[in-house]
């Protein structure tokens, strides 16, 4: 199989600006799957992130508010629903994560981001509802190339209790895991590795039931991925500084 970045058809670029937007809704759905198959998709110099022979593949499902670089004009910003699928990987011993794929519902800001961002923006057809405490996700990129997304979430965001087959022990344990790092990495086709430091007020996850979590991408890695559990979040405000070696 080829790798997933390629896979997507996407490049990355260097990101010079800061950038910042408000999230009114943020959920990480986490799958665990044989660390042998996961890491095979994990580009070197970095390293799975693992635990009990387990790697962790997560989905975000998020809107985004007035996304922009820092300080720019209201009317050039961007609100978006947006699908990204990441690994937990280290580098050097310090954790972070490795975005294989991302989608947002504005053609506009997917074309800016491919030569702005190391998120490997597409663009995809969203349809973005809520009934009541659910939130519900779909969207659709039908391209004809292997970034081609087929996917359908949704989720309470009400807490519920901690899933009892769940790899971790509870959402403290689960959050320090996957939400604990301190930015997002990426490795470009020389094998350099750029990491972004990412800045935010407190995640303060909670546990919530998924109703609906499909991911066509996800069923064409083929890499033996089992619902670990799902994390809600709300109202945060998060900023990506500009790129740098690492």
């Amino acid at each position: 199989m080829s790798q997933p970045w390629a896979t997507a058809g996407r490049t990355t670029g260097r990101q010079w600006l800061p950038v910042d937007a408000r999230i009114p809704y943020r959920f990480l759905v986490t799958y665990r799957a044989p660390a042998d198959e996961l890491r095979r998709l994990v580009p070197a110099p970095l390293e799975l992130d693992e635990r009990a022979g387990l790697g962790f593949l997560s989905v975000c499902a998020l809107r985004l508010e007035g996304l922009a670089p820092l300080g720019w004009p209201r009317a050039w910003a961007f609100d978006t629903p947006e699908f990204l699928i990441r690994l937990s990987v280290t580098y050097r011993g310090e954790p972070t994560f490795f975005t294989l794929a991302s989608w947002v519902a504005s053609r506009r800001l997917a074309w800016l981001s491919a030569h702005f961002s190391h998120y490997r923006p597409a663009w995809a057809d969203f349809t973005e509802q809520a009934h009541g405490r659910r939130r519900e996700l779909r969207a659709r990129a039908d391209d004809g190339s292997l970034a081609e997304l087929d996917a359908e979430f949704s989720a309470d965001d009400a807490q519920v209790g901690w899933p009892s087959g769940s790899v971790f022990s509870d959402v403290a344990d689960a959050e320090a895991f996957l939400l604990g790092m301190a930015g997002s990495v990426d490795v470009t086709s020389s094998g350099a590795v750029r990491f972004q430091p990412i800045t935010r007020t407190p995640w303060r996850a909670r546990p919530v039931h998924v109703h609906t979590a499909r991911f066509d991408f996800i069923d064409r890695l083929a890499v033996g991925a089992e619902l670990d559990h799902a994390l809600g979040m709300s109202d945060i405000e998060q900023r990506w500084e500009r790129v740098r070696p690492w």
